[in-house]
């Protein structure tokens, strides 16, 4: 698939690419959600975005030394930024191939590609070595997987004592059944834009998860807050490319039914579980981080 990205112009039902590519309007509607959201160039799906990051870092302890796996690195976003701002040496993996070119251009495009590499992987069944990494993360993916076998791979190539990470929605245990409701119909809504199986779990699930897989002192702490327009503008790289990214979105929309209606399906589980007064206190993200025994 190419994987250059589009910019604000289309002639004849042709979107003109950077770097001297084009795809045509059907090609594009053929995208998977995550593909057409890294095609308009959204760079990461997380709640939170990267004060998010940050403190998953420091809850993992993750510093200079530290190596660090990142599971479903998409196109490499929060990869490349906790290299650049911790120094720290990182692998990153995603299954989709277009993902992992576009992960490896980024390492090159903010140098830090001597501190960071990209693979395709399955995260069922990785291609590291035991006991490798001090710390492993993951945002918004361990939700679509098998998280028995994921989370016994991340342990698997964990040092002793080492630290799994995620960033992922949840629910709580206890939920009106008005609101309940809402929130049942907005999974089914995040699980067909996807295409991807779906159902955020409670916190004391993810912690279950953990436990499942042997890790011993777990945490878990609600992100209660959002980026506001300045804060992505700038995880972006500045206004003019924030709005180049919302200008090509709304092109698209205008241009075409089916991206119009995987977008609106977006926004409709976004209200939800950031808008809606009724729902938003009952379902929202959560990082939850747990050790490895040993040392």
């Amino acid at each position: 698939m190419r994987t250059a990205k589009l910019v604000v112009h289309a002639t004849d039902g042709v979107f003109r690419m950077s770097e001297e590519h084009a795809m045509s309007l059907h090609e594009v509607e053929q995208l998977s959600w995550y593909d057409l959201n890294a095609y308009i160039g959204i760079p990461y799906f997380h709640e939170g975005g990267l004060r998010a990051t940050d403190r998953l870092a420091d809850l993992c302890g993750i510093g200079s030394e530290t190596r660090v796996l990142v599971v479903g690195c998409g196109t490499g976003y929060s990869a490349c930024y906790l290299a650049r701002t911790r120094g720290c040496q990182i692998d990153g993996f995603d299954i989709a191939e277009n993902m992992v070119d576009r992960a490896k251009a980024r390492a090159n495009a903010e140098g830090v590609a001597d501190r960071v590499s990209f693979q395709v992987a399955d995260a069922h069944r990785t291609p590291f070595e035991d006991v490798q990494y001090d710390v492993v993360l993951t945002e918004v993916v361990s939700m679509f997987l098998d998280r028995d076998r994921a989370f016994r791979e991340c342990v698997r190539v964990l040092q002793p004592g080492g630290y799994l990470g995620i960033d992922e929605l949840y629910k709580e245990d206890i939920i009106p059944e008005s609101s309940r409701v809402k929130i049942d119909e907005a999974e089914g809504i995040y699980a067909e834009a996807t295409g991807l199986p779906f159902a955020a779990l409670a916190s004391s699930a993810w912690q279950q998860e953990f436990r499942r897989v042997g890790l011993i002192d777990i945490q878990s702490e609600r992100v209660n807050y959002t980026e506001s327009l300045r804060e992505r503008a700038r995880s972006v790289g500045g206004w003019r490319k924030l709005l180049g990214m919302i200008g090509r979105g709304f092109l698209l929309m205008a241009r075409s039914r089916e991206v119009r209606r995987k977008m609106l399906i977006e926004a409709r589980f976004k209200r939800v579980i950031m808008r809606d007064k009724s729902t938003r206190q009952y379902i929202g993200a959560l990082l939850c981080v747990g050790r490895k025994m040993g040392k």
